[in-house]
């Protein structure tokens, strides 16, 4: 099949126990404009064979690091 190519835009993620927005599998999202506070791990983790295009976020306050590459 092919990429999700979704795009997630102006949204609000705030306080989440795990990340506040996880891409995984082969989705290849365009993420903008969105604001992810306060989060049990990082703003936005990255999974598997993921892509896409993520510009222009507020991740702030978050455990880990705003966007988390995570290989498995």
């Amino acid at each position: 099949g092919g990429k999700g190519q979704s795009t997630v835009e102006n949204n609000r993620m705030f306080k989440n126990l795990g990340p506040g927005m996880k891409i995984q599998h082969d989705a290849a999202p365009t993420v903008r404009l969105n604001k992810m506070k306060v989060n049990g791990q990082g703003g936005i983790q990255v999974e598997d064979a993921a892509m896409g295009m993520i510009e222009e976020n507020t991740l702030a306050f978050n455990t880990q690091s705003g966007v988390l590459d995570w290989v498995s």
